[in-house]
């Protein structure tokens, strides 16, 4: 039997990469809500983080995935790449 799990211990030592990759998990596994921003804020919620804390968690490829999805669903301002271009 596993010993229960104490949050602010597991809070303060979780890594980028295992908080990214628990989200990820959890987007692919729920059926009724894969978004990767809920689940990135549902369980920073989880674990009593500030969403501050949330961000400074979220990996390059988890950041990635959740401007893909907000630009998807059109959350996203489409920034004017010609002129960075130039």
């Amino acid at each position: 039997m596993t010993e229960p799990v104490d949050i602010e211990t597991f809070a303060s030592t979780i890594t980028p990469e295992e908080f990214s990759l628990e989200v990820e998990r959890r987007a692919w596994t729920d059926k009724d809500e894969d978004s990767y921003i809920y689940h990135a804020a549902k369980f920073g919620e989880e674990l009593e983080l500030e969403p501050d804390q949330v961000r400074r968690l979220i990996s390059q490829s988890l950041l990635d995935k959740i401007r893909h999805e907000a630009s998807k669903n059109k959350q996203l301002k489409e920034r004017n790449t010609t002129s960075s271009l130039l």
